[in-house]
């Protein structure tokens, strides 16, 4: 059934949460579905005049946040926080029942000895942190993870001031989506916030399906709300643009985008002012640390080409620097430099800002291997939110590459069904087990269960045990990896059973006014066999402008480049000819490229003497930074400046070179 969902409509003009003066948080618990990522509600919470707890799922996004506002947060890191496993890989087993997970090397007293120091300092940290905000006048924010919540809760319950702070649970989705990686963690997580009768709130961008939702007697009765973003502003928020394309192997596909990008074959995008801006960053997500060593290891990318992000566990880090003699990176800020190609794991699907200008996002996604089946309806619109700035034209814009299910990975439904009733029965008949034990025997018996779970993680079945109910361990049904099992078959099984389906997911994306149209032009321009027939059908299909608008994001970029620069009287004269149109194309570029003069005068300075070498590397950075098709010389320099040549020794081989120096400017 459907869940009840009130709207709240977000004033016109609106653009962040912080921006939005009225906006607060409800006192009882409660979902929001904010509906748009990047839309500042992690902002609003550092920011707002409350005490705020601020739940995350991805350690490196409370990082992110913590280089932000370096002295207004704590972020309170528990040392065996294990929210780090999303990026184990288990991406040998192909059944999303059949999962085995290595078991921690600590034993259980010298767990126990590291969670009591570990819970002092924190203590000790928070009281003082808590202390200096309250002395200064300033609200308390503290950063945790899900992992890590129950003791952050624990020490401000000791400490009498828990009642003092809001818990806002982001990208809540995780609790569902994580479960199949660290499911007691998760289940802990929930067990706790059972205990928070009010100043609660759950939010994601993408939350968890309903049909899920009311699998799980936390969420399904929760009041359930929506911010509308459309309803007083229709143009505030663009549909998502996504290309959609199949692969063979994620390794192949990868080494297709790098070597595009090595080759120096930059897509370009046209702006509505005419200005041209290239793609010379890459950001790559494949959901396998192994495949990404593998891709990186065979294009024989450098460590100034490649950044790196994945969650720092000791498994990662030694994997990294031994097969790529490379580091870990972080996410850069604001400002910071940016390698050509970036490699992210789930562990930066949600939350972290990218503030790349010209970064293109591509989502390798194989249906085969269950990690690396990329969630469409969660997690393509979380990876299309990671770029922030409004200047990157492909901010919106994103390409899957994807594998379909094979037919000796397909499962049937009712396969499924009964395997997993059968091990909902021999969960039943194992709690029955321990309920009717003696009491003396019930501590071994859940002992024993436990030691089942973490072996071989919910293979056989779906007992937990909670180790934090007030009492001794206490077996229990996991719930969550059920639901969390139910969501992979249907990602696996049903959005990847085929192209179509791949794509009907895809499409729930797209405005439904303008997808039955999109899908029908789509159809014919795909099924036309070259060029000037594509081009034509582009000019002179009967479409709306908003329809136009949103094909334009969908077909080759190189179509959208011609229509917008030339339009479609020029390119119907032109007889819809390539080569007319590529040369008329690079004409305008070159004549009209923001004063190309401006950028030559800034570069070059009169009265230095510049090598013809240097003179034609300084004019192709020009060249490629307007994004003008041409090669360069150094005599190009000769049209702007009055410049004598001459002869200087050479700083590294001591030898003489010829040069040009700069006299003055032309017509000065």
């Amino acid at each position: 059934m459907e869940k009840i969902k009130q709207k709240i409509n977000v004033p016109a003009g609106v653009r962040y949460i912080s921006e939005w003066k009225e906006f607060e948080l409800l006192s009882d618990p409660y979902i929001l579905d904010k509906k748009i990522p990047g839309c500042g509600f992690t902002e609003f919470c550092i920011t707002n005049g409350m005490n705020i707890i601020l739940c995350s799922p991805r350690i490196v996004l409370l990082e992110n946040k913590q280089q932000q506002h370096p002295d207004d947060v704590l972020f309170v890191r528990n040392s065996l926080d294990v929210s780090l496993n999303v990026d184990r890989d288990i991406t040998k087993s192909t059944s999303p029942l059949s999962r085995e997970v290595k078991t921690p090397t600590l034993t259980e007293d010298e767990r126990q000895k590291l969670l009591e120091e570990n819970y002092q300092n924190l203590y000790q940290q928070v009281e003082s942190y808590y202390y200096h905000c309250i002395s200064h006048g300033k609200p308390c924010k503290l950063l945790v993870t899900y992992d890590s919540y129950r003791i952050l809760q624990s020490i401000l319950r000791k400490q009498g001031i828990f009642d003092r702070f809001y818990t806002v649970v982001d990208e809540f989705q995780s609790i569902f989506t994580d479960s199949r990686f660290k499911s007691d963690t998760e289940m802990e997580f929930i067990r706790c916030l059972e205990s928070v009768d009010k100043n609660l709130c759950f939010v994601s961008a993408t939350p968890m399906i309903d049909e899920y939702l009311d699998m799980l007697d936390e969420f399904k009765d929760l009041p359930y709300y929506e911010l509308d973003w459309s309803a007083e502003d229709p143009l505030r928020v663009s549909s998502p643009e996504l290309k959609v394309r199949t692969l063979k192997s994620v390794t192949s596909a990868a080494m297709e985008i790098i070597d595009s990008y090595k080759s120096g074959k930059f897509e370009e995008a046209v702006l509505e002012d005419g200005r041209v801006v290239q793609s010379k960053e890459a950001v790559i997500y494949v959901n396998s640390v192994n495949n990404l060593v593998s891709i990186i290891k065979k294009a024989k990318l450098l460590p100034e080409e490649v950044n790196i992000l994945c969650a720092r566990t000791p498994e990662n880090i030694k994997k990294i620097k031994k097969s790529l003699k490379m580091e870990i990176g972080t996410v850069p800020l604001k400002g910071e430099h940016h390698k050509m190609f970036t490699f992210c794991t789930r562990t930066v699907y949600l939350g972290a800002d990218f503030y790349s200008t010209n970064a293109q996002s591509f989502i390798l996604s194989d249906a085969n291997i269950t990690t690396l089946a990329v969630d469409i309806t969660l997690d393509l619109p979380q990876i299309l939110g990671r770029q922030r700035l409004n200047e990157n034209p492909w901010k919106n814009r994103a390409t899957l590459l994807f594998k379909t299910i094979t037919p000796k990975n397909e499962k049937s439904k009712d396969m499924f069904e009964g395997e997993l009733q059968r091990k909902i029965q021999t969960t039943k008949s194992l709690l029955r087990s321990y309920e009717n034990a003696e009491n003396r025997d019930k501590h071994n018996l859940a002992e024993k269960y436990e030691r089942d779970a973490k072996s071989v993680n919910y293979k056989y079945d779906y007992v937990a045990v909670n180790k934090h109910s007030g009492k001794d361990l206490l077996p229990v049904f996991n719930n969550l990896v059920m639901v969390s099992e139910r969501r992979a078959y249907d990602i696996q099984q049903i959005d990847y059973k085929d192209r179509f389906s791949v794509f009907n997911q895809v499409s729930k994306l797209i405005d439904n006014q303008v997808k039955e149209v999109v899908i029908n032009f789509l159809k014919v321009f795909n099924s036309l066999p070259d060029f000037r027939g594509k081009m034509k059908y582009l000019c002179e299909a009967d479409l709306t402008e908003e329809q136009r608008s949103f094909i334009l994001t969908q077909i080759p970029i190189s179509y959208k480049n011609y229509y917008i620069k030339l339009g479609s009287t020029r390119l119907k004269s032109l007889g819809y000819n390539i080569t007319y149109i590529k040369r008329e194309y690079g004409d305008l570029l070159l004549g009209d490229s923001i004063d190309i003069s401006e950028k030559i005068y800034a570069t070059f300075a009169v009265g230095e003497k510049y090598t013809k070498a240097e003179i034609k590397e300084l004019f192709k950075q020009i060249y490629n930074d307007l994004g003008i098709n041409r090669a360069p010389k150094a005599t190009d320099l000769l049209d702007y400046f009055e410049a004598k040549p001459g002869l200087v020794t050479n700083k590294i081989t001591k030898k003489r070179d010829h040069c040009y120096e700069i006299i003055k400017k032309k017509g000065l």
